[in-house]
């Protein structure tokens, strides 16, 4: 959504946190038709980890980051504030969802139309399914061919 269209994915995954069904690990560089490219990592392990954000948003003027934990707020990195201006206050994780909630009631109770419509959706699936391709074939893999 905040670049575009993707183009093409590739990526790795793997399975550290052996009780959990499927993948545990993932990192892949995603390529979207702008000719933008972005990384994606997701992990989930037993052991501890140090802080990381949840989110972290690099472009050319600083960071957007979503500090982690159930309770981080937004903060805004740049020149200006090399530390990190907090620009939403934190929310907790609960809370995070309900916009996406409220999309959904009105959806269900008013009729109302998606934010997000199906063609969404189906981009996020076959974007899945690309980067399941390109961990067997350790290729970039297009998205939609």
């Amino acid at each position: 959504m905040w670049l575009g269209e993707i183009e093409a994915v590739i990526g790795t995954l793997g399975h550290p946190l052996a009780q959990m069904e499927g993948e545990s690990l993932v990192r892949s560089l995603i390529r979207f038709q702008s000719g933008k490219v972005a990384s994606f990592d997701a992990l989930m392990v037993e052991s501890p980890l140090g802080p990381e954000p949840w989110w972290r948003i690099t472009g050319t003027k600083g960071e957007i980051i979503i500090d982690s934990g159930f309770q981080g707020g937004l903060r805004l990195v740049d020149a200006t504030d090399r530390a990190g201006r907090l620009v939403a206050e934190p929310q907790g994780y609960g809370k995070s969802f309900g916009p996406e909630l409220e999309d959904f009631s009105r959806v269900v109770l008013d009729g109302a139309a998606p934010a997000a419509g199906p063609e969404y959706s189906l981009g996020e699936l076959r974007t899945v399914l690309a980067l399941y391709r390109s961990v067997q074939t350790d290729r970039w893999e297009a998205v939609w061919d």
